[in-house]
């Protein structure tokens, strides 16, 4: 399967172990989205942007950017679907104090609608493959509650009784 600009469904498909032309490039593009949705659970929109903390996270966030973007040009792509609402007060922190103030030669864009394909048919979700979907990191995406209730019953349904 060639690879998709949208994060989130590669995601999905990632860990439904769904095989792309260039699976090693997604491979990489994959971890690299579960970095970037990593430190997007560290942004704190109350500290000031001239804060340590908030310096310390904003290079962090251009790190991880820097290897979506490497990562998504070795798999052929050249726009890319964060994992982030675009209505989201932290996609607009993203968009300002990350992509204006840098130059990453991919096109970054935001969710524009929540996220809610039923991939079931594609495979089983393999919880083992960790991704911008894992619990706890999830909760910033533009994914629709049903979905994450879906994959949450999937998982368990593959744990041993």
């Amino acid at each position: 399967m060639k690879a998709m600009s949208c994060l989130i469904e590669l995601s999905d498909r990632f860990r439904r172990a769904v095989q792309f032309e260039k699976h090693a490039a997604v491979s990489k593009l994959v971890s690299a989205t579960h970095d970037f949705a990593c430190a997007c659970t560290w942004i704190d929109l109350t500290y000031t942007i001239e804060n340590n903390v908030t310096q310390a996270g904003i290079k962090h966030l251009v790190k991880t950017l820097k290897n979506v973007a490497k990562a998504a040009k070795e798999s052929g792509l050249n726009r890319i679907v964060l994992p982030l609402p675009a209505d989201s007060p932290f996609a607009t922190f993203v968009q300002e104090q990350v992509l204006d103030q840098n130059d990453f030669d991919v096109n970054f864009t935001f969710r524009r609608s929540e996220y809610g394909k039923n991939l079931q048919s594609v495979g089983t979700i393999d919880p083992s493959i960790k991704t911008a979907l894992d619990i706890g990191i999830r909760g910033v995406g533009a994914i629709k509650s049903e979905t994450k209730y879906k994959w949450d019953a999937e998982l368990k349904d593959l744990k041993p009784a």
